[in-house]
């Protein structure tokens, strides 16, 4: 499997990076979403996903965030910056489109992708 198309475990952030980050982190945000950065020794970036349960009571709604999340991190070229990011939803989703006080799914995907845009202006990539 191609290295391009795939997100190994070595782009995820464990439990100790993620409170060492959530210590030391520059904060970003917009509407829904939270973002915590740090930059670290490795020549990419990593990742942590947190969707609370309080938020979001379905593990099925949590998880469906997770993932668009994941690729859009995974699509972007924030990956090859070398910081670690942790990305919290911050207000309830839902992932049926038409609501008005609710935010759809391609909405969060669009939110990630600007949020990487400003962090990759931010850091410079590492080549």
């Amino acid at each position: 499997m191609d290295s391009e198309f795939c997100f190994p475990k070595s782009r995820r952030l464990v439990k100790s990076e993620v409170e060492g980050l959530l210590g030391d982190g520059a904060r970003l945000g917009q509407d829904a979403l939270g973002l915590r950065l740090l930059q670290n020794d490795h020549a990419f970036g990593r990742i942590a996903i947190a969707v609370p349960k309080r938020i979001l009571k379905l593990a099925v709604d949590r998880n469906r965030i997770k993932r668009v999340i994941r690729e859009a991190f995974r699509q972007h070229d924030v990956r090859r910056c070398n910081i670690d990011v942790l990305i919290t939803l911050r207000s309830k989703v839902t992932i049926a489109a038409g609501l008005n006080d609710h935010v759809s799914q391609d909405t969060i995907g669009v939110m990630c992708v600007r949020l990487f845009d400003k962090v990759s202006r931010r850091f410079e990539p590492s080549r």
